[in-house]
């Protein structure tokens, strides 16, 4: 088998190869709100709080619920667990807001939608319940301590709504495919030079 021959097969893995290492993955912003080892945390400042949603799986039986993290699968009733993992927070007197998003610089200025007002939960744990009625993008705001020295975590997401943009996927594959082609191209080129060095050619 010749050496041209080895080559192009080698071409056969290169072209996968190249997609799985130059294919974006779509980032999806959410602000303080993170996974971590699959936790869902938000931080609050230097706080930081587990957070846990839940949707019911069947509208007729409440007590079958299906667990998410960040945005909201579907329209419905929906259940939000907040755990806070400071002792410190414990102590601070906590708000909790949902607001349409109107865009980046208008984040608290949208209608709101929910709104649980400043309370303390020595507990650690506390938890609400909202029923969205209609899918879009939303931006919650949680606010701790006092009003002379709050700190704020914003977060949005979005409720009822497919994570990824057909459009964006198939910008995301043509610019995967480019870059494997032209890694490829550098590697032909490269290869023919050795080749003519060598007298293989």
């Amino acid at each position: 088998m010749g050496a041209r021959s080895l080559f192009s097969k080698s071409l056969i893995w290169a072209i996968p190869l190249a997609l799985l290492t130059f294919a974006p993955t779509p980032a999806f912003p959410h602000g303080s709100l993170s996974m971590d080892d699959d936790i869902c945390v938000l931080k609050v400042g230097r706080y930081v709080v587990h957070f846990a949603g839940y949707q019911p799986l069947d509208k007729k039986d409440m007590s079958r619920l299906t667990e998410f993290c960040e945005d909201i699968p579907a329209v419905g009733k929906t259940f939000v667990v907040l755990d806070l993992v400071d002792p410190e927070l414990r102590k601070m007197p906590i708000a909790v807001r949902v607001v349409q998003d109107l865009g980046p610089t208008n984040e608290e200025a949208g209608p709101v939608v929910f709104e649980m007002p400043k309370e303390s939960h020595p507990t650690g744990t506390f938890s609400y319940n909202y029923t969205f009625d209609k899918p879009g993008k939303f931006v919650g705001v949680i606010t701790a301590g006092a009003d002379t020295d709050e700190i704020t975590a914003r977060f949005p997401f979005s409720v009822g709504q497919p994570k990824n943009n057909s459009w964006s996927l198939a910008l995301y594959i043509a610019a995967a495919i480019a870059a494997a082609i032209g890694l490829i191209m550098v590697a032909l080129s490269s290869h023919n030079k050795v080749l003519d060095k060598s007298g293989l050619q």
